[in-house]
């Protein structure tokens, strides 16, 4: 009975420590594995990758260089006037310099051949343009223009007399009466201020008495009246006066 007790303590003593040993072998190639082949075969970083991640990237061109200043010191070419003896035209612009005079002065529309150029009409002058016409001369003076008429000047209106004006009154329109005015039996009179334009014209007109019912009537009227003239030293000038419409009910 004892020696089997011993026997089993023995196998199990073996299957301890067999089951020891295959444990630290299983560790051990786990950390051969895990730990010492990855420091053995490592991953070998691109050099290309890293340089460029490294390297900073070279600067912009730089920008190009401003145009050169235009020249200061050109003299601009002086245009030839060029002249045409069949036709004269006022200069487009003032010459800057004068030139010098000299002495034999060029003559246009001068010709040194007797009897005439070629082109010209029978009758014409001796020496005289192609193309010109008998009497040419005289018609050859450009005729001016005469001025314009200067604007007549404007003159403030003034004042006169209701009494002076109403004499001066060429054509005189009547009123007519409201109708709300009569049913109403307003009358009276409105006065107005008007202005008289030189030509005798009524220009502007406004009340400055009046009842309300007929101050419309006596406006469009009075708009139609037509004056002389006022004269000043012999010249017509415009006026203000005072005008009175009646309105009676018979």
């Amino acid at each position: 009975m004892f020696e089997d007790s011993d026997q089993l303590n023995k196998s199990d003593l073996g299957k301890r420590l067999l089951t020891m040993v295959i444990s630290l072998v299983v560790h051990v190639v786990l950390i051969v594995f895990v730990v010492i082949l990855p420091l053995v075969f490592f991953n070998v970083l691109p050099e290309s990758e890293i340089l460029t991640f490294l390297i900073a990237p070279p600067p912009p061109p730089p920008p190009p260089p401003p145009p050169p200043p235009p020249p200061s010191n050109v003299k601009a070419v002086p245009k030839a006037a060029v002249v045409d003896p069949n036709q004269f035209v006022a200069p487009t612009e003032i010459p800057k310099e004068i030139p010098p005079p000299v002495d034999d002065a060029p003559v246009i529309g001068m010709s040194n051949i007797v009897g005439g150029i070629a082109g010209g009409v029978s009758g014409g002058t001796t020496g005289g343009v192609p193309g010109g016409v008998v009497g040419g001369l005289l018609s050859g003076v450009a005729t001016v223009a005469p001025p314009p008429p200067p604007r007549p000047v404007k003159r403030d209106p003034i004042r006169v007399g209701g009494n002076v004006q109403e004499s001066k009154l060429i054509r005189r329109v009547e009123p007519a009466y409201p109708e709300l005015a009569k049913r109403a039996r307003v009358q009276g009179k409105v006065v107005l201020v008007v202005t008289v334009d030189e030509e005798g014209n009524v220009t502007d007109i406004r009340v400055t008495s009046g009842h309300p019912l007929l101050d419309e009537a006596a406006l469009s009227a009075v708009k139609q009246w037509k004056y002389s003239p006022t004269l000043l030293n012999g010249e017509p000038v415009p006026v203000i006066a005072n005008v009175t419409v009646f309105f009676n009910l018979k």
